[in-house]
């Protein structure tokens, strides 16, 4: 959606989100590339589930969530539905780049030996914040740790 010209009012009525131009989202996904990839050497080899929700401006969701196999050796390799990849990184370059979302969340869930392992980051300014582990576990479920395993795919924002 084009922003306003002089010959089209705003519409006071209802938050406008301006399109912060090609610049700052270029430079949004080249973060969010770069943050995709330490995540990925940090978590490893293995199956990862990424979840990721934004809360816009305008009071809309954005959530995505991919399954990724990790192989490290010979070298990193990530095999991911390339449709779902593509969302978790359309909706982190939205919140990484920030002129049009409040919050933002990034979760991974891992299966290690058959017990989940939940981590979390928060978006602040552009950039991934980790979370506490206790913050992480309660944003996919308000039950106790050990109940987490049928924790939904995306964070609930409501919980930050």
């Amino acid at each position: 959606m084009p922003n306003p010209t002089d010959s089209q009012p705003l519409d006071n009525s209802r938050p406008v989100m301006l399109y912060p131009g090609d610049d700052a989202i270029r430079a949004a996904r080249h973060r969010v590339l770069d943050a995709l990839a330490g995540l990925f050497s940090v978590l490893g080899a293995g199956c990862h589930r990424l979840g990721v929700a934004t809360q816009l401006f305008d009071g809309c969701r954005a959530v995505a969530s991919v399954a990724v196999s990790l192989t490290t050796v010979p070298d990193l390799h990530v095999d991911a539905d390339p449709y779902d990849f593509l969302a978790v990184q359309t909706v982190l370059v939205a919140a990484f780049e920030g002129s049009s979302t409040d919050h933002a969340v990034l979760m991974v869930r891992t299966e290690d030996e058959g017990r989940p392992v939940v981590r979390g980051w928060r978006v602040v300014d552009g950039w991934l914040d980790a979370m506490q582990q206790e913050d992480a576990l309660r944003s996919f479920a308000p039950e106790p740790p050990e109940q987490a395993a049928g924790a939904p795919d995306v964070p609930d924002l409501s919980l930050f």
